[in-house]
């Protein structure tokens, strides 16, 4: 997905009030292999999100996760609420990330086949341990699963996962997490674009666990 931005662009001075789209349109645009990029809160996406779509929640980290994990080359259409046009469109054109089809501001009134993912809690993430049948999946850096981790889990992190599809297993259950969820929910985002369909998120992720008075290991 992620192709260095090595073409020389000319530098926007005004921000480009992108359109948004149709049912029509989108449906045009999803046989075109238009990216879908939607740029919700997680809570959201996790209810209702378009097939084929890529999780980046908006927020001050939005280009760098995009920057590092999507082809410049790719035309995007952005799942955004309206109010969150301007600032989102803003925050691409400063890493020459541009080439925009269009907005989307409500999934719902698409009249599309909407997936939803599964979410787990504590409780729920605890019965997945120390299982041989179900791969558990730590989406943090390697520095900070180095500073402290759940014991038994493999970290993978968020921006080498499209790299590192041949270590995750498409026939067991597939368990992510993170330190807060959100970057847990990006990467579910990516393992369900490239084919992958028993996926777990525990969206409380390392905060909720130490929270709960819940131990991690170190790297010696």
């Amino acid at each position: 997905m992620k192709q260095l931005n090595k073409i020389q662009r000319p530098l926007l001075i005004q921000v480009p009030k992108h359109p948004f789209l149709t049912k029509e349109e989108v449906d045009r645009a999803r046989q075109n292999n238009v990216l879908i990029v939607d740029t919700r809160k997680k809570e959201n996406v996790q209810k209702g999100f378009i097939p084929g779509s890529v999780h980046f929640e908006n927020g001050k980290m939005l280009s760098t996760f995009m920057g590092s994990l999507i082809d410049y080359q790719q035309q995007l259409l952005i799942v955004a609420k309206e109010e969150e046009r301007d600032d989102i469109t803003r925050k691409l054109m400063r890493i020459g990330m541009d080439n925009i089809y269009g907005f989307v501001s409500d999934v719902h009134q698409q009249s599309l086949p909407l997936l939803s993912s599964k979410i787990v809690d504590i409780d729920g993430f605890k019965k997945y341990l120390n299982r041989s049948d179900v791969q558990l999946i730590d989406v943090r850096t390697e520095g900070e699963y180095k500073a402290g981790h759940i014991q038994g889990l493999q970290n993978i992190p968020l921006n080498t996962i499209e790299q590192d599809l041949s270590k995750i297993d498409k026939n067991k259950p597939v368990v992510l997490h993170c330190q807060s969820g959100v970057r847990a929910a990006m990467a579910y985002s990516i393992l369900r674009k490239n084919g992958f369909e028993n996926i777990i998120n525990y969206s409380g992720g390392i905060n909720d666990w130490v929270e709960k008075k819940n131990e991690l290991v170190q790297e010696k």
